[in-house]
C-alpha cells in the first residue's frame, strides 16, 4: 500500500517480488532478511518508518474514497449514511 509499485495490485510474479520491490523503494533492503513465507526487520526503527508510512497513505485512501463516494452520492441523489434503503 505504499509504494505505487504494490497499490492497488502489483504485476509482479509473486507476492515475495512485491515485497522485495517496496522493501527496495524505501531503501531499506539492508536491514531485512527474507524467509520462505516472512521478512525479518532487524532494527525497530525501519519498522516504526514502515507503519507510519502505511498510516499516511491510509489517511489518503480513505480521503480518496469518501471524495468519490461524496460524488456517487451527489450524482444519484441519495448517500449512504443516512439510513435509508
Amino acid at each position: 500500500m505504499i509504494s505505487e509499485f504494490t497499490w492497488p495490485n502489483h504485476d509482479l510474479p509473486s507476492d515475495k517480488d512485491a515485497v522485495k520491490k517496496l522493501i527496495e523503494c524505501h531503501g531499506f533492503q539492508h536491514d531485512v532478511a527474507y524467509g520462505k513465507t516472512k521478512i525479518f526487520i532487524r532494527t525497530p526503527r525501519t519498522l516504526f518508518t514502515l507503519e507510519e508510512l502505511h498510516a499516511k497513505m491510509l489517511v489518503r485512501i480513505v480521503l480518496f474514497l469518501q471524495k468519490v463516494c461524496g460524488l456517487c452520492c451527489r450524482q444519484m441523489g441519495q448517500c449512504w449514511n443516512s439510513g435509508h434503503e
